[in-house]
Formats: structure tokens, C-alpha cells, sequence
């Protein structure tokens, strides 16, 4: 057993040391466990910081919860309530690659939501990326330069690896061919890898959200959502509990 005991403080790693109180290689291996699970505990952390570092999320987001979402009203409620289940089952949306869609007007909370459900399935490291329509198709066509490092199909690649995407400020955009196109690419591939594709928009319609979108983008997203939400209540911008 003192051999064991040596053998094993040897390949302790340097910036453990045993107090006075380690008598036994039990009580050894007991402490060398502990720092194990500390370790891993770090690095588990350390990862979920990087899933929400890349996420796309503005740090007025990175806090979002479903907790410090101030749901007043019955649909508010129900809102969370579909969010958070959305959210709790995600492991499930990677295998039929539903998404979600938040409809309605500026600061009623979809953000907030949004990023909520980003925060929650990251703890599980699943990665999500949050882009504005904008940021998304400037992201393609800034492949197209001579001095990209990238090509279109790599851009689009590593979009389409993320387990979720979120289009958000659909609506804002100028609504084009070439965008359809692009958002058509996008929403098209991630359907087919079975990646769910949700979008954030201030229209007030699904049928606003076609006209922006393009039919062809439209008609592969729907296949694709598993639920919308309208966020149909005034905005809580101005106010104490402040909602995106």
C-alpha cells in the first residue's frame, strides 16, 4: 500500500499539495478526484463562455434568462412558456430542425426570448448564432472579394454548422432579389442538415415577413418552424423593466 501511495503522489500534478491530514492512499486518490472534477468543472465553464462569445448575442443579451423576463400578462406568459419549452427540448429540434418564429413590434421582448433559449441550450453547448438579415447576407457577399479569405460556400458552411441560427430584424432589409437568394441558400441547407433557422421580426404579418424574405425562403422556412408567437402587447422600452 506505501508503494501505491508513492507511486501516486509522483503523478500528482504539481499544484496539488497534500496537507497533514492525507494519511492513506484513499485519501490521496480522494483529493486528486476533487481536483479532476475541478478541472473539468473550469473547462465546462470556459466552453460555455465561448459558446456565448461567439454566438452573435450584444452583451446587453448575454444575461437574458427566462427568470428576468417580466411577463405581466397572460400572452406574455404564454410566450415564455413556449420559449422555455422550446428551449428544454432543443435536443429534439436537432433532429427534426424546428425552429421558432417572434413577430412583432420593437421592444415587446422577442430578443430577450431569443437569447434567452440561446443562453439555456448553451449551458448543454449547443451553439447558436444570432445575425441581423444585414449582417447575414453582407457576411456572403464580403466572400466575393479577391481578398476574402474565405469562399461563399465556406461562409455558408459555417453558418450552417450551428445547431441554431436566428435571423433576426427581418423586415429591415431592403427586401431584394440577391437577398433572397442568399437567405434562400441559407435556410435551404440548414433545412436539409435538419438545423433549425428561427426568425425575429418587427412585421406584422407572416405575409409582410414573405414580401421581405422572398416566397422560395418563405416556403422552405415554414416547413421548418415548429411554432410563432406574435408579441402583440405595447412596448416595454422607457420602462423600469426594460424589454428588447
Amino acid at each position: 500500500m506505501n508503494n501505491a501511495l508513492i507511486r501516486l503522489q509522483q503523478r500528482m500534478p504539481s499544484h496539488i499539495k497534500p496537507d497533514a491530514k492525507i494519511q492513506s492512499y484513499e485519501d490521496l486518490l480522494a483529493l486528486r478526484r476533487a481536483d479532476e472534477k475541478k478541472q473539468l468543472e473550469h473547462f465546462s465553464q470556459q466552453r460555455r463562455d465561448w459558446v456565448v462569445r461567439n454566438s452573435g448575442m450584444s452583451d446587453r443579451f448575454k444575461n437574458c434568462t427566462f427568470d428576468n423576463y417580466v411577463a405581466e400578462t397572460d400572452c406574455q406568459k404564454k410566450a415564455v412558456h413556449y420559449a422555455q419549452r422550446y428551449a428544454d427540448t432543443f435536443q429534439g429540434r436537432l433532429t427534426d430542425g424546428k425552429g421558432f418564429m417572434f413577430i412583432g413590434e420593437p421592444g415587446t421582448g422577442k430578443n430577450h426570448l431569443a437569447s434567452a433559449i440561446a443562453n439555456h441550450i448553451g449551458r448543454n453547448f449547443k451553439t447558436t448564432l444570432i445575425l441581423t438579415v444585414s449582417d447575414l447576407v453582407g457576411l456572403i457577399r464580403q466572400s466575393w472579394s479577391k481578398d476574402n479569405d474565405l469562399t461563399e460556400s465556406q461562409v455558408i458552411n459555417q453558418i450552417t454548422s450551428v445547431d441554431l441560427l436566428v435571423i433576426d430584424e427581418v423586415g429591415l432589409q431592403k427586401g431584394s432579389e440577391d437577398e433572397h437568394l442568399q437567405l434562400t441558400k441559407i435556410i435551404d441547407k440548414r433545412l436539409y442538415s435538419f438545423k433549425p433557422t428561427s426568425i425575429i421580426s418587427n412585421c406584422k404579418s407572416v405575409e409582410e415577413i414573405k414580401h421581405y424574405i422572398g416566397f422560395r425562403a418563405y416556403d422552405r422556412l415554414k416547413e421548418g418552424v415548429l411554432f410563432t408567437m406574435h408579441f402583440n402587447w405595447d412596448s416595454y422600452r422607457g420602462k423600469d423593466n426594460a424589454k428588447a
